[in-house]
């Protein structure tokens, strides 16, 4: 049977619209998972990421020097989908905070975020690095309890202490509170209603 000479149209118009679409979805696939290529390749997932948006940049302006306006729209749904990402992971649709803290080492800066629909943030920044870790968390008098782990390792209990200012991760064996370097977070916002020990 014949096969009309239409049959073969692609759904791409040109060139410069096709490779403007790929390299326009291998930036977003990059900055979706972001988190998940930094386990992988560290500190090359950030300079691939770098690299897919200069070539699809370079892509879109060649593109419009050549007069292929099919390339716009493909830059407009690009910036559109990292709106959206950035508003979604902004405070706008978040539940309240009731409390912040922060621990500070010599590395590293643990902040810990506390919602009022019960659910915790604890975010782990360093020099090379930022992991993040989410879970739901309940509060009995002084206590915060968290009911999923909060960190990749032992550092921070399931069961923390508010003290004042402080939030205290261990105590000695004369049930007095470590303060040392390190080992407790400074309050910097606190709502929650109830009554910490001083």
């Amino acid at each position: 049977m014949a096969v009309s000479g239409n049959s073969n149209m692609t759904i791409f118009k040109s060139k410069f619209q096709k490779w403007t679409v790929i390299f326009g979805l291998l930036f977003l696939l990059s900055y979706l998972f972001q988190d998940l290529l930094w386990e992988k390749l560290w500190v090359w997932s950030f300079l691939l990421m770098i690299l897919l948006a200069v070539i699809f940049i370079v892509i879109f302006i060649v593109g419009l020097i050549k007069k292929d306006r099919k390339v716009i729209p493909i830059l407009i749904a690009a910036v559109v989908v990292i709106c959206t990402t950035e508003l979604l992971k902004s405070e706008t649709f978040k539940s309240p905070k009731l409390l912040q803290a922060t621990l500070h080492d010599d590395r590293s800066v643990i902040n810990l975020t506390l919602r009022k629909n019960k659910t915790f943030e604890v975010s782990v920044a360093t020099i090379f690095s930022n992991q993040n870790f989410d879970g739901k968390y309940k509060i009995i008098d002084d206590k915060i309890i968290f009911l999923d782990k909060p960190y990749d390792n032992d550092f921070i209990p399931d069961t923390l202490t508010i003290n004042g200012n402080k939030i205290i991760l261990r105590f000695d064996k004369n049930n007095k509170p470590i303060t040392d370097f390190a080992t407790y977070f400074d309050i910097t916002q606190n709502q929650i209603k109830t009554v910490a020990n001083n």
